[in-house]
Parts: C-alpha cells; sequence; structure tokens
C-alpha cells in the first residue's frame, strides 16, 4: 500500500481537473519513519532556545508555549504514523493479513483488482494522506448500478481497521465528542486538538460509528435469534436489574421533495414526537442499590415495543442472566413492558423464581393519589387518608388498600377516575408487583430510578431540546454514541465495532421483530385508561402538589 502526502486543497484541485474522475496522486511519498524521528529531533532542536528565552522573560508564556510543543509534535507524530503505514505496507506478512480479511468477509467477494485505488484517510493529529490500497468488488451484482453501499472490500484498510476516511482514532474521537456535546462545540473542541473539520464532516464521521454501531449490534442479535450467540458469563451468580421506559424525541419525517428548474431545492417535512424506548441492565448490591463502579449496559430504538423487548432478550442472554441469582424488572406501569416479559423469560430460559416484577414505587403511590384526588374529601382528610394508605402500601398491605378505596369510593358513578385508579392497582396487586416489604427484605430495587436517570442523561441532555429534531437514522446513531459514553462501555463498543466492520462495511440495521410479539400490539393501542395517565399532567401536577411523592 503506497502512502502519499496530500492535502485536501490538492485533492480538490485533482477532482476538478479529473471532472470528478479518480486521478492517481502527484503528492510525495511519506518519509521513512527514522527520517521524521531525525527530523524531529532537529525542529525540536531548533526551536528550543526560542521557547527558553520566552519561559525567562515571561513566566506566563508557559501555557502559550506548551500547545506549541504540542501542536509541532502533533504534525509530526502523524508524519512518523504515516510513514510507518507505508513501512509496514511493504513487508511479506501483510499479504497474509489481505487474505484472512478475504477470507473472513461475511459478502462473498471478487479476486483482489489489478490497480489499486486512491482514498484519503485523516490520521489523529489531522493530516491528511492519500493511501493507494487494494479493492474486492462484491461477488454477486445487480446489474443496476454500484449496488449495497459497503459491499466491497478494501482489504489493506480493513487490515489496519481504517474506516470511511479516518484513522480509527479520528473516528472514535470524534465520535465520542458528537455523543457528548451539539455538533457546533464538538467542532471547536477537535480544532484545540488540531482536528480542522467543518460540520458537515463531524456528521458525516459521527454518523457513519452510530450506524456502524447500529449494524453490529443487528448483527449479534440476528445470531441471537437464530440460537448461534453463545451466552456470556458477566451477570453469572449475580444480582441483575433491569429498567425499561421510554423517553422524548422530536423527529423530522420528509414527505414532498421539490424541485426547481429540474434540481432538488426544497424538502418538505413534518416534525412529530416519537417515543424512544429504552433498556438499562445492572448489577444490583444486597440493598437493591447499583454496584458503585459497575458498568450500566444502555440501549433503546426508536423501532417500537417489539423491538426493544427483543433487544433486551438479546442483552440479558449475552451477559449471562440465566446464571444471574436474581433478575429484577422494575417499571411504570405500561402495559407494552410487562405483557412482554414472559416472552424474554422464554427466550433468555431464565428461571421465573429468580425473576421479580417490581411497580416502581413513585408511580404506585402517584395512582393512589390520583385515586383520592378523584373523591369528593376535603383535603385534609385527603391528606390523611393519603399518608395512612400510603403506609400500607410500602408494607405490602396493596390488598387493604384497595378495599379502602373502593369503601370511600362507594357512590362515585362508574365512569369516575377513582374506578380507574382502583383497576390499575389491582391489576398490579394481582400480578405481585406490589409486594414492596418481601422487595426490601430480598434487597431488590423498589423504583426506577435508573432508567429515569439514563433518560434524562442519555436523551434530555443530547437528543431533546428546544429547536432540535432529528432524522430518526441519525436519531438513533447518536443514541447509540451517547450510551456508549454514558455506560463507560465505550472502548468496549468502539473495539467490537471495528471487528465487525472488518468483516463486511455495511450498515443496514433495521431488523423486524419476530412475528410472535405482534400478537400483543393491541395492547400498545389499548387506551391506557387502567395503566398510564401521564397525557393527563394537569391532574398529576395537582396530585403532586397535594400528596408529595417521594422514595
Amino acid at each position: 500500500m503506497e502512502v502519499l502526502l496530500e492535502s485536501e486543497e490538492q485533492m480538490g484541485r485533482n477532482k476538478e481537473k479529473g471532472r470528478g474522475k479518480r486521478q492517481r496522486p502527484n503528492g510525495p511519498p511519506a518519509p521513512t519513519p527514522a527520517a521524521i524521528a531525525d527530523q524531529t529531533g532537529r525542529l525540536l532542536t531548533e526551536r528550543e532556545a526560542e521557547w527558553l528565552d520566552r519561559l525567562v522573560v515571561d513566566p506566563a508564556s508557559f501555557a502559550a508555549v506548551e500547545r506549541e510543543v504540542h501542536d509541532q509534535a502533533r504534525r509530526q507524530a502523524d508524519l512518523y504514523v504515516a510513514g510507518l503505514l507505508a513501512k509496514a505496507s511493504e513487508h511479506p506478512e501483510m499479504a497474509q493479513h489481505v487474505d484472512k480479511v478475504t477470507a473472513e468477509a461475511e459478502v462473498p467477494l471478487r479476486p483482489v483488482e489489478k490497480k489499486r485505488r486512491p482514498l484519503v484517510v485523516r490520521l489523529l493529529g489531522g493530516l491528511v494522506i492519500t493511501v493507494m490500497t487494494l479493492y474486492c468488488a462484491p461477488r454477486r451484482r445487480s446489474g443496476k448500478g454500484r449496488g449495497v453501499e459497503g459491499s466491497g472490500l478494501y482489504p489493506e484498510l480493513a487490515a489496519y481497521r481504517i474506516s470511511e476516511g479516518s484513522s480509527p482514532n479520528v473516528q472514535a474521537k470524534v465520535g465520542r465528542l458528537v455523543g457528548q456535546l451539539p455538533i457546533e462545540q464538538a467542532r471547536a473542541e477537535l480544532a484545540r486538538d488540531g482536528l480542522e473539520l467543518d460540520e458537515k464532516a463531524i456528521r458525516r464521521i459521527a454518523g457513519e460509528l452510530g450506524a456502524q454501531m447500529l449494524a453490529t449490534r443487528t448483527r449479534d442479535l440476528l445470531r441471537f435469534r437464530a440460537g448461534e450467540l453463545p451466552a456470556g458469563n458477566e451477570f453469572a451468580d449475580k444480582r441483575v436489574a433491569v429498567g425499561i421506559d421510554g423517553g422524548r424525541v422530536r423527529v423530522r419525517t420528509v414527505v414532498e421533495n421539490s424541485r426547481v428548474s429540474g434540481k432538488m431545492k426544497r424538502k418538505k417535512f413534518r416534525i412529530e414526537w416519537r417515543e424512544p424506548k429504552v433498556v438499562i441492565l445492572f448489577e444490583t448490591d444486597e440493598k437493591g442499590r447499583m454496584v458503585k463502579g459497575s458498568r450500566p449496559v444502555i440501549d433503546g430504538t426508536l423501532q417500537g415495543p417489539d423491538a426493544l423487548i427483543e433487544l433486551v432478550a438479546f442483552h440479558l442472554h449475552r451477559l449471562g442472566a440465566a446464571k444471574a441469582k436474581l433478575v429484577t424488572v422494575a417499571a411504570d406501569g405500561a402495559p407494552w413492558i410487562w405483557a412482554r416479559l414472559d416472552w424474554v423469560i422464554a427466550q433468555v430460559k431464565l428461571d421465573p423464581a429468580r425473576v421479580v416484577e417490581v411497580l416502581d414505587w413513585c408511580h404506585g403511590v402517584h395512582h393512589l393519589s390520583l385515586a383520592l384526588a378523584a373523591l369528593d374529601l376535603a383535603q385534609d382528610r385527603r391528606a390523611e387518608q393519603y399518608g395512612r394508605l400510603r403506609t400500607l402500601l410500602r408494607a405490602g398491605q396493596s390488598q387493604i388498600v384497595i378495599e379502602e378505596l373502593e369503601r370511600l369510593g362507594a357512590g362515585q358513578p362508574e365512569g369516575s377516575p377513582v374506578w380507574r385508579e382502583i383497576r390499575y392497582l389491582r391489576k398490579h396487586s394481582e400480578a405481585g408487583r406490589l409486594r414492596y416489604n418481601c422487595f426490601r427484605c430480598r434487597g431488590v430495587p423498589l423504583g426506577s430510578g435508573a432508567i429515569e436517570s439514563t433518560i434524562r442523561r442519555v436523551i434530555n441532555l443530547r437528543l431533546k431540546g428546544n429547536g432540535i429534531y432529528w432524522t430518526e437514522d441519525n436519531a438513533e446513531a447518536v443514541f447509540q454514541l451517547r450510551a456508549a459514553v454514558v455506560s463507560g462501555r465505550w472502548e468496549e463498543i468502539v473495539e467490537h465495532t471495528r471487528e465487525a466492520m472488518a468483516r463486511d462495511r455495511r450498515t443496514d440495521w433495521r431488523w423486524t421483530p419476530p412475528e410472535c410479539l405482534a400478537e400483543l400490539k393491541e395492547l400498545d393501542e389499548e387506551d391506557d385508561d387502567v395503566t398510564q395517565t401521564s397525557t393527563r399532567k394537569q391532574s398529576k401536577e395537582r396530585a403532586g402538589n397535594n400528596f408529595p411523592i417521594s422514595h
């Protein structure tokens, strides 16, 4: 693989000269690592006197001097890396790595093309190089254009884990910053480190990494579905908690493309609120708290409840939850969660005796307060009843609480909200999700605070805000980046993604959940009359003002 030093401006001139066709770069070849090492020593020595004088005259200039030294070293480091890349590619062993990569490719490939292709690669310090590299086209072609993007393979770049015009570290650095910050702020931080990128390039690099993470997850999930994914051991002999809930994100959907003089000029779109479904899995201690220093698993999707539930089963399996001491599922009253848990238990082969379902304590007492607010009681008496019934509910006496509410509600019309809240409590009481006294004794989490916090940190602080709306693909990609950062599993996820992309560059990631889950979809369209009152924000706030909700 030939490595040439060529700037983006030179590439632009070559492209203009060739009318868009690939032209062989005419830049100088990368120097040898030894030459760059000698050059670096000379450059630093030449400037040593200047930097020393500045520090002696003005000690406060240390910050500026330090940055200049690092800027100089960064440029030389990129040149050294380019030389290493060129020298390593000349070794005979490289042919073995190329053969191995092509043999492990998941897409059947044609023989390596004789003519090398020029590709631009950006290194960590900001230097842009051009590599003349091998290419393998996909064996099967439809005869209608190039086919699916990523079907072919650049085996040399795949061996080095170089992806889509960026070194592995450039891609990871851009993706991590985009997962943490808005594009404008991420661009400024990159510029401070010598990576001068425009917003379009940052979006492209981060979007590609997010799409690669999604594609890797989908491939693993399909292997799980086919029974080919071995179970892990991370959760073996541990107490595990699972939190499930949904957030809110505004999604932009193009509804019409407009043309002016035959050219695409404007895209009409609509913006609507969508609910990304989110899950967090983590290890708990004997008091039901997340173990300090542990790293949770965070995932989610905009593809609906069936897709999220299959992701829950997939993660439980790959982490070895079947060998866990206890698996707790804590959530609110959404029917789409509880109706699908039996399917998860069967798929992961969990022992039902080791699975505990918990209705979040805050939601339970909130519905108790709503039931009392629907009665014609004086405020003093209502507050007294709330305190007494709340104590009974926490003691696991949910049946007594329901009977007391029925007595207080006697005479209320059939359509009164009190009966809706009573039905809500009865349903979860019969399912054993209100045994808060037993939960405390077993060290089971009583609330869904972990998932609520996850939604705030992953969705609300990055994907949600005034004037912020996303295409669905971009929202899914940035969610993956953000979740990898927040969970503390960034390096693990990125490394796994690189390994998968070395075998298959395709980034299509959408999948269809199993048909057996489709039978439960009518529950999602039910009037959440029995379980949810989130749409009635006014009544929730009023009840909260009357009866403070706390753990």
